[in-house]
């Protein structure tokens, strides 16, 4: 099974893939674009760095930074070759930000920081990502 998520070839004529299939594809498709890896990686490294003394909020930046820049870069590379990835990595890049909102926004960005919005962030994020074509 990939990393990625790439769309099931169409079903044969006079077959019909039924509500139940849709919606499970609907869900392997959303579920592959979290870049869950990194956000794993990304909620360690925060945890450490929330220790830190007087450095700690450029760490926390850092560690965003960076996990952000990993992202795109490391789901190419578990990509199948010659298959269309650019919205994908586009779209996982976008889910890492507000994944990593939701996470750790009350340590990184306080002041902006609220979990109302955190969970609507990602409700929205997710209902919108299914629809995005990733054939490109």
């Amino acid at each position: 099974m990939s990393r990625l998520y790439y769309a099931k070839p169409l079903a044969r004529p006079g077959f019909t893939a039924g509500t139940d299939s849709k919606l499970s594809e609907w869900g392997e498709k959303v579920t592959k674009l979290i870049p869950a890896e990194i956000v794993a990686g990304y909620v360690t490294l925060v945890g450490l760095a929330s220790k830190l003394g007087s450095f700690r909020t450029a760490m926390m930046w850092a560690c965003l930074g960076a996990c952000f820049v990993l992202t795109p870069l490391y789901l190419r590379k578990v990509a199948e070759p010659n298959k269309p990835m650019r919205n994908h990595l586009l779209v996982s890049a976008v889910a890492f930000l507000v994944w990593a909102y939701s996470v750790s926004g009350h340590l990184v960005v306080p002041a902006y920081y609220d979990a109302a919005a955190a969970s609507i962030a990602l409700v929205l994020f997710t209902l919108v990502s299914g629809v995005i074509p990733l054939d490109k």
